[in-house]
């Protein structure tokens, strides 16, 4: 059976810092960027079907597979081949109207719903060629605060049981002594921030 897989990484778009994220279960895809100032929130779902007819339509068609390894690799930057950038709807149709010789934006399409939109693109650099796979998230606003309470607690639960285990690691392998009592603290607060990724103080 096909193991689901998310991954999360910091980027920085136009001097703003984003949470790029993206999980995959199945034959689905769900995307999110979130601005780390503001803590707006951007998100789409995408079907296998409608990621290989997108791939398609470029003219450099993929496997839903493959798209994703693809984006994973993007978004932890392991692969230089693989990029990501992040357009609004204005942005986008400057670079079609670009592309295609023409100026401005097209008539009858600059709507609000549009406008909230945001496109992250996914780009394929080959040796003579580069691909773009637009993206569309639809704006979903600010996080739910009992959501983020939910979070909170969770990350502190995972703390406090990651403490408890680096403790007993140490604990069983040395015997137990007020001057080293400190250096142990340390090493379980380092290993929580580097699993939580969060900051916390010894």
């Amino acid at each position: 059976m096909d193991q689901p897989w998310s991954v999360t990484a910091v980027w920085e778009f136009r001097d703003a810092e984003y949470e790029v994220s993206a999980s995959k279960s199945g034959e689905s895809l769900t995307v999110q960027v979130e601005e780390m100032h503001t803590a707006d929130q951007w998100r789409g779902r995408f079907e296998a079907k409608h990621i290989e007819e997108l791939t398609r339509k470029t003219g450099n068609f993929k496997q839903f597979a493959v798209f994703y390894n693809m984006l994973q690799s993007a978004i932890t930057k392991s692969s230089a081949s693989v990029t990501l950038d992040l357009l609004t709807y204005t942005d986008l149709e400057l670079l079609r109207n670009k592309k295609l010789g023409s100026a401005g934006i097209s008539p009858g399409k600059n709507t609000s719903q549009l406008q909230t939109k945001r496109y992250l693109i996914l780009t394929y650099s080959a040796e003579f060629d580069r691909i773009h796979y637009p993206l569309a998230l639809s704006y979903m606003g600010k996080p739910d605060p009992a959501a983020l309470k939910e979070t909170i607690r969770r990350l502190q639960q995972e703390l406090t049981t990651n403490v408890k285990q680096v403790w007993n690691q140490e604990e069983s392998a040395v015997g137990v002594n007020v001057s080293a009592g400190r250096s142990w603290w340390t090493k379980a607060v380092h290993l929580c921030s580097t699993q939580t990724g969060l900051r916390f103080f010894a």
